[in-house]
């Protein structure tokens, strides 16, 4: 059996995966110490655990490790691939967590037709894969894909990035002094009338949509899927899709690319976890 693990700004999920199911499959709240992770993921492994695959979000060599921008900063500065292996034995592979998805979506999902395609998570943060004729594009460092570094605001003292949740939701925590604050929150405390609440979730939704549209003027993909928790907001997600059809009537370009969301929702990553030597 197959044991996959997503590790995400928030929380980490794990399943056993066999084929395009997850199986005996649940999540905790993101730990961030090296040693409480492998703890997490120690108590997982079974008699028959064959093989460890881990989603994360940052990028990783062949070897597993960590080349910037790691969901737990301490992944990057240990090697979670190397420590598994020498311990367990059974092989161990870690990839990016959008590079996941599109990878499961391209063999089991909505990408199977495609050849060229954009694959968007949202969390903490906006992951990001591009598959270039048929296979995945890592790019010549393997940080291709790095839309979530994208600013909104660019200048010499200013660098706004709309689409970090966990800058927004913070910032709207110690203002209110709140226990805790979510992406969701935000969304019931706009409903409700909350202007700043309305306010980040006017960023976010403008942020993310330019970055569809740069997605399809730079690699003119055939399909543009988006999965991660926060696309399973109806409200959200259909905001994105009106702004960034606002988006391309500024620039007078035709909306011919399929928007979609993923097939296996926020299964895909550990799905395609299982994957990462898919499409090589």
């Amino acid at each position: 059996m197959i044991l996959a693990i997503d590790i995400g700004g928030t929380y980490t999920k794990y399943g056993y995966v066999c084929d395009d199911k997850v199986l005996s499959k649940g999540k905790w709240k993101t730990v961030f110490s090296f040693d409480e992770v492998c703890k997490k993921i120690e108590e997982l492994i079974r008699d028959d655990t064959e093989r460890l695959c881990i989603s994360s979000g940052g990028f990783w060599d062949e070897d597993g490790n960590g080349l910037g921008y790691e969901s737990i900063p301490e992944t990057g500065k240990n090697n979670l691939v190397k420590f598994f292996k020498e311990k367990y034995g059974f092989p161990v592979t870690i990839q990016n967590d959008a590079r996941c998805a599109l990878l499961c979506e391209k063999k089991y999902g909505s990408l199977k037709e495609c050849e060229n395609a954009v694959a968007f998570v949202l969390g903490s943060s906006v992951g990001s894969a591009v598959l270039i004729n048929g296979k995945l594009y890592e790019g010549a460092h393997k940080k291709a894909g790095m839309f979530f570094k994208m600013p909104e605001a660019l200048g010499p003292y200013t660098y706004e990035n709309f689409a970090n949740t966990v800058v927004q939701t913070s910032a709207y925590k110690k203002a209110f002094s709140l226990e805790s604050c979510n992406m969701k929150d935000i969304e019931n405390f706009a409903q409700n009338g909350e202007e700043i609440a309305a306010n980040i979730l006017r960023n976010y939704v403008s942020a993310v949509s330019k970055k569809l549209l740069y997605s399809k003027l730079m690699y003119d993909p055939e399909k543009i899927v988006i999965g991660g928790g926060i696309a399973n907001s109806r409200m959200i997600f259909d905001s994105i899709l009106q702004e960034y059809n606002n988006l391309l009537c500024v620039i007078d370009e035709k909306n011919d690319i399929p928007i979609e969301r993923t097939s296996f929702g926020e299964e895909s990553n550990l799905i395609g976890a299982t994957l990462e030597e898919y499409l090589k």
